[in-house]
């Protein structure tokens, strides 16, 4: 097996040491580590400076953890390694944000399963060898489909593939961008040529559509686009195809009939058909 192209982007520093707990996963195997960090705290690239690491990148505030990635991608030669593994420091997610299925640390943890242990990742290694069409690895609850993410994304992702020699076959997709996949599968997206210039800098918030938004979906098409699939490799296909259908039945759900969301003012506000039938206060 080729070494395995590591990517790690660190923007939020606390969640680093962490980051290096999973890491350690990958020992025994070969991998080269490429770090990226945002501009601003010489002295926490001074503890970079201290990992073993192929290139460390300091870089302007822009596209999430998504312009980083490319930006790896541009400097290397995909055919020297067997697999990329993509990794950033996914924050907890807010109550307000995702009020069921992310809340707090579980998205971060459902995406770096894998690398939970020496185990989980040979298990994902293994998958991978005896599965040939096996394109890219991602945790279950992580996995989205078009219908959990809403029409005017698959327009924006179409369009973006189209314009890019890029057919969408299916739409699905690691959502939270931390993901193992076949090195040869990026040379289809390596050749974008995106410019800092085509990123705007981030919100705080997550509630507009931006480019990065777009790539992190086009990634996961484009496994699709080569006839290759997206599956989580710690689980076995009944039990992805359950999570599956209980994602899309909650958006159904969660839609249409039963909505319960935390206003910009801390309000939880239940709605029954689109009806508020309940609101209450909550302290800060």
């Amino acid at each position: 097996m080729k070494p395995i192209l590591v990517h790690v982007h660190v923007f939020y520093k606390e969640l680093w040491p962490q980051i290096l707990t999973y890491l350690k996963s990958l020992e025994g195997y070969p991998y080269e580590l490429y770090i990226s960090t945002v501009k601003g705290d010489g002295e926490f690239l001074e503890v970079l400076k201290e990992i073993p690491s192929k290139s460390i990148m300091v870089l302007d505030n822009l596209g999430y953890d998504i312009l980083p990635f490319f930006k790896v991608l541009e400097q290397v030669n995909l055919d020297n390694y067997s697999y990329v593994i993509k990794i950033h420091t996914k924050r907890d997610i807010p109550v307000r944000e995702s009020f069921f299925w992310f809340r707090g640390a579980r998205w971060r943890e459902a995406l770096l399963d894998f690398l939970k242990t020496p185990q989980t990742f040979q298990r994902t290694i293994e998958a991978f060898e005896n599965e040939p069409r096996l394109g890219m690895h991602g945790g279950a609850i992580t996995i989205y489909n078009a219908f959990c993410d809403g029409h005017d994304s698959y327009c924006a992702v179409r369009d973006f593939m189209t314009s890019h020699a890029l057919t969408l076959k299916k739409y699905h997709f690691v959502a939270g961008s931390i993901f193992m996949v076949r090195s040869q599968l990026l040379k289809a997206v390596q050749t974008f040529a995106l410019k800092d210039s085509d990123f705007v800098i981030p919100k705080d918030e997550h509630d507009t559509f931006l480019l990065p938004h777009v790539l992190e979906r086009v990634l996961g098409c484009a496994v699709y686009a080569q006839d290759y699939w997206i599956k989580d490799t710690q689980k076995n296909a009944f039990i992805c195809a359950g999570i599956s259908w209980l994602m899309n039945l909650s958006k159904i759900i969660m839609t249409y009939i039963l909505t319960v969301r935390i206003t910009k003012s801390n309000k939880l506000l239940i709605k029954f058909l689109k009806i508020p039938v309940f609101a209450l206060k909550l302290k800060e």
